[in-house]
This record gives C-alpha cells, structure tokens and sequence, in this order.
C-alpha cells in the first residue's frame, strides 16, 4: 500500500470506518514499535524501566483511540514477544508486571464515575500489589538477593517512578486531546 494511501486511512474522521481489521493492523504495528523500545531498552540496561515506560504509551494510545480490546490485545502481544526475543528479560519483566497494564487501568479508573480518592486508592493497590509480586518474582524467577535496605529503597523508589509516571500519563492525555491529536488527525 503507497503510503499516500496509509496516510489517508489514518485521517479518517468516521470512527466506524477506523475500526475492525484496521485498527488491528494498525495494534500490530505499534506492538512492533513497542517491541523496538523495549529492545532499546534492553540494549542500554541502564534504561530497562525507561523503555517499559515508553513501550506502555503504545498501549495508552490504543486505549484512547481504538477500544480496550486492542489495547488488551497489543499488552498481550507485546508482553510474550518481549519476553521471547529480548536478550534481556528485566524490560519485558518490568513492562509484563508494572507499566504495560497501568494504562489500562488508568483509562477505566479515570473515566468512572467513582470519588478522586476511590480512584486513587484502586490505582496505588494495584500498583502496590504488583510491586510486591515483581520482589517476589525477582527473588525466586530471577534470582535477584538484595537486603532489606536495598529492596526497601528499591520499593520506594518505584513508587516514586509511579506517581511520576501516572502523572506524566495525565499531562500527556491532555496535551494529546487537545494539542496534538487535532493537528494528526486533521480532515
């Protein structure tokens, strides 16, 4: 397909005509970018958690655009691919139990109908949740022994990545609703 024509189908305003076979192909595709970014990641060990991070705005963008069930689909894809073909398994480790599912949850957690606190205390269970199921995983999958300390300071500072990382998903919500999506999706 010319890419002139790619172009076109990416500027559809019917919503409709975005949907079935299309917005599968185009999960695919950003699954791909997604894989890459966490291969990136891989490479350079001192940014694993960063490509995790990058790799679960794919998963945003899917929400917001498409529907959950392709955002789903690609976390699925992207998380077995990941784990299979990375040289290093942490990216796909962290993308799998922390950041590749936090979109999802941000989505239906923000958009219900439930008290800001509510919403606040789902968000920081499951992720408190999944940090401890990360330590207990890392410990007896991957073989990771740290002290107390260590691991006390480790929980912390994910928790930190965390709030810095659900309000950087917010920021960007907005700019892309009100900034970038009007000048991508122009018709």
């Amino acid at each position: 397909m010319p890419w002139r024509q790619l172009h076109s189908l990416l500027l559809m305003k019917n919503r409709k005509r975005r949907s079935g076979v299309f917005s599968i192909a185009v999960g695919a595709m950003l699954s791909a970018l997604a894989i890459i970014i966490m291969e990136l990641g891989a490479l350079l060990e001192i940014a694993d958690l960063t490509g995790a991070m990058l790799a679960s705005l794919v998963i945003w963008f899917l929400q917001i655009e498409f529907s959950t069930s392709i955002a789903a689909g690609a976390f699925f894809v992207v998380s077995l691919l990941s784990f299979l073909l990375l040289p290093s398994k942490l990216p796909s480790f962290y993308f799998i139990l922390l950041y590749g599912w936090y979109p999802l949850l941000k989505y239906k957690c923000d958009s219900a109908p439930l008290y800001r606190s509510v919403k606040w205390l789902i968000k920081v269970g499951a992720w408190i949740l999944a940090v401890t199921l990360e330590e207990i995983l890392a410990r007896s999958i991957l073989g990771y022994v740290q002290n107390a300390l260590i691991t006390g300071l480790i929980v912390i500072m994910t928790f930190l990545s965390y709030l810095l990382y659900d309000y950087m998903l917010t920021r960007i919500a907005l700019i892309y609703r009100y900034k970038w999506r009007k000048h991508i999706f122009k018709s």
